[in-house]
């Protein structure tokens, strides 16, 4: 997260240090956070940029940006770049009610520098005992999330609930998708000698679900990746783009 501040003769930048806010208010992991304990959120810095800012007679720009947004979704991490784009929103919720205690004379412009092909395809439940990809709803079996936000802060409370969104990419590499928040960030890819293949490990803190496994190319690979995570096939294919779901192994 960065935020830009100028003015006469003025030109100052405050930064963060690039941890979610799922890292920093909610998991809190001493291994992800490491040293940085105390980092501030997007709006509380929006709050103080403002205080600064606001004193100067002759107006100021102010630019702030959620760039974690980007970052998240880049892993395939949806839980944090939702729940980063939310802090995103309480920051500009911040400047909204600035400029109205200010004469309302502040112009604030809200945009975004580009997309990711993320899209909400439903819900996901295991109320009935259906795991990994035949327990995301659609349509009229999707219903509601049981997000909720008891306390008014804007965050949904917990984070992981019974029925939760249903997320899907339109552009990704091989993965294993589990439909669980990941209490640890973890890259959907590792390296294997020159080439990129699908992680097959989660962290020891996230049940080993149900997963999907997108892309497959060859029967040959698809039995080299499950060899490594020693999961359970429920169903394989040969074919290109074809879609094999996987059963992982309880991590110990």
């Amino acid at each position: 997260m960065t935020i830009s501040l100028a003015q006469s003769g003025i030109s100052l930048q405050i930064w963060a240090n690039g941890k979610v806010y799922l890292d920093k208010a909610v998991f809190k992991k001493a291994d992800v956070l490491k040293q940085f304990t105390d980092q501030p959120m997007l709006w509380e810095m929006t709050e103080k940029a403002l205080d600064i800012l606001g004193k100067h007679p002759n107006g100021f720009f102010l630019m702030v940006e959620g760039g974690l947004i980007d970052k998240q979704a880049h892993p395939l991490d949806w839980p944090r770049a939702v729940w980063d784009t939310i802090e995103l929103d309480k920051a500009v919720g911040v400047a909204k009610k600035w400029a109205m205690a200010h004469g309302d004379n502040t112009l604030i412009i809200v945009v975004a520098d580009h997309a990711h092909g993320l899209s909400i395809t439903g819900t996901y439940w295991e109320g009935d005992g259906k795991k990994g990809r035949e327990a995301v709803r659609v349509y009229g079996e999707a219903k509601f999330p049981d997000y909720q936000d008891a306390d008014g802060d804007g965050f949904p409370e917990p984070v992981a609930v019974s029925r939760s969104l249903a997320i899907h990419w339109a552009n990704h590499p091989d993965y294993y998708e589990s439909y669980k928040v990941l209490q640890e960030p973890l890259s959907p890819t590792v390296k294997e000698g020159e080439k990129w293949v699908a992680t097959s490990s989660v962290p020891e803190t996230v049940s080993c679900r149900p997963a999907i496994y997108r892309r497959a190319r060859t029967t040959r690979s698809i039995r080299w990746k499950m060899s490594r995570s020693q999961p359970v096939a429920l169903g394989q294919s040969s074919s290109i783009r074809q879609w094999t779901t996987l059963r992982c192994s309880s991590p110990s």
